[in-house]
């Protein structure tokens, strides 16, 4: 361990994002405990990728629940950001090979009240580990409705409809994007932000999420 490693974690002992217990560097928990490993409600084999139901793929790493839902609501709203590097390392478990790395953006007035975009931040963790840009192709220059207050699948694509534009000067021409985003439900945020990408001249568009709080 460096010396850097170990002042920081004396200032800032190292927590684990999902229980919140003290990480044992020492026995290898680098960025989560070794219970949460074995408990938390992995997504495994076919069960990690989803097509929505523009037919685009949606890979995910968890089952939004318990310890795992409660993890990304303190990364969403309680400022904790130092979440970040483990949900970008636990999204490179699962990303397929892309050409770009970029993030669904949030509206300005919640862009304002939370300091940070959450999608970027995992985006730009994504891809330093899986060596691949990170660059910004969205805007959302209004603010929608919270998704997710809104059960039925037709309000939520509704509220997002035409939401999502071009942002200025970015190009994915001919490229395969990994859109990286925090949680999918019914997939309605995704599939905008992938219509938008492909008439950019987006080749092909994957999603990626930490969760996914429905199964279909």
């Amino acid at each position: 361990m460096s010396l850097l490693r170990w002042v920081l974690d004396l200032l800032y002992p190292p927590l684990c994002p999902f229980c919140q217990r003290l990480l044992d560097r020492h026995a290898g928990e680098e960025f989560l405990c070794e219970r949460c490993r074995g408990e938390l409600p992995w997504l495994r084999g076919v069960r990690v990728s989803r097509v929505l139901e523009d037919g685009t793929a949606c890979l995910s790493v968890l089952r939004y629940e318990g310890d795992a839902a409660q993890s990304i609501r303190r990364y969403k709203f309680s400022g904790r950001r130092m979440y970040a590097p483990c949900y970008g390392e636990l999204l490179s478990r699962i990303a397929p090979a892309g050409e770009l790395v970029s993030w669904m953006p949030l509206g300005p007035k919640r862009r304002r009240e939370r300091g940070y975009n959450q999608a970027e931040l995992m985006a730009r963790e994504l891809a330093r580990r899986i060596v691949v840009p990170a660059v910004p192709l969205l805007d959302k220059p209004k603010d929608t409705q919270a998704q997710s207050g809104l059960d039925a699948q037709e309000a939520r694509q509704a509220n997002v409809s035409g939401a999502y534009r071009p942002l200025e000067g970015a190009d994915c021409r001919g490229k395969r994007v990994l859109l990286v985003d925090d949680v999918v439900t019914t997939g309605s945020t995704l599939q905008e932000g992938c219509q938008v990408l492909r008439e950019m001249g987006a080749e092909e568009v994957v999603c990626l999420t930490l969760a996914r709080a429905r199964e279909s």
